[in-house]
């Protein structure tokens, strides 16, 4: 599913599911960690924070296709990315979850607006919005299942 204006609403009401005391099924980080981690990877989407590009033939052809149009899960624990996309929430629970749902909305705006314009993904090369867009959706599906919604 993808990240979009139709399913903006299937997505924050999910995020509205979670409380500060959400227990995670797998994985490392805290719920107030996943929402700053979401967080990051929309400013890494939109380059308002920078990464290297670490990808290479195979993860920026193959791999690339096949995390953004094959409906194959996330492996739940299973992926240890950079630091730089699990920064230490900057703020309580609360607010980090409604500045992930502003960031959501700036995003959006940007999609709807300009699907074509690219942000830099560390392995996967430069991607339209309307890719990112395949990617947030599989990518907040699989956090939001790590908290049980």
């Amino acid at each position: 599913m993808k990240l979009d204006r139709p399913n903006r609403q299937h997505f924050v009401n999910r995020l509205q599911s979670l409380t500060p005391a959400s227990e995670r099924r797998f994985g490392s980080l805290t719920v107030t960690g996943m929402l700053r981690h979401l967080n990051r990877t929309f400013e890494i989407c939109l380059e308002e924070v920078g990464v290297p590009d670490r990808g290479n033939v195979l993860t920026k052809t193959i791999g690339k296709w096949v995390s953004i149009y094959l409906p194959i899960p996330i492996p739940p624990g299973r992926i240890k990315m950079p630091d730089v996309f699990t920064p230490e929430p900057e703020q309580e629970f609360e607010t980090e979850r409604e500045a992930l749902i502003k960031k959501l909305d700036e995003y959006l705006e940007v999609l709807e607006n300009d699907p074509t314009r690219t942000g830099l993904s560390i392995l996967f090369g430069h991607m339209t919005m309307s890719e990112w867009s395949r990617l947030h959706g599989a990518h907040w599906h699989h956090h939001l299942k790590q908290f049980g919604v």
